[in-house]
């Protein structure tokens, strides 16, 4: 879960995790990745979820990424 980490930090955890699964010889598949990165988010960002979830077709995991990384940034700016 998010709790205390910056999205950064959350989503490198996250990806570390991927990654030692797949040197363990269980990868995994891109759906699943964005399934954990998405469940371990609060609800403040339901209107990114809403908007990762709404197409057709996953976005890769660099797009939504860099999506959940905008609000950070812009709450440095200020």
């Amino acid at each position: 879960m998010l709790e205390q980490k910056t999205m950064r930090e959350f989503l490198l955890c996250i990806k570390c995790i991927v990654d030692v699964l797949g040197l363990c010889g269980d990868p995994v598949l891109p759906r699943e990745h964005l399934d954990a990165i998405l469940e371990g988010l609060p609800e403040e960002y339901g209107p990114e979820i809403s908007v990762i979830e709404s197409k057709f077709e996953p976005l890769p995991i660099g797009e939504v990424e860099a999506l959940l990384l905008a609000p950070e940034a812009c709450m440095k700016k200020f």
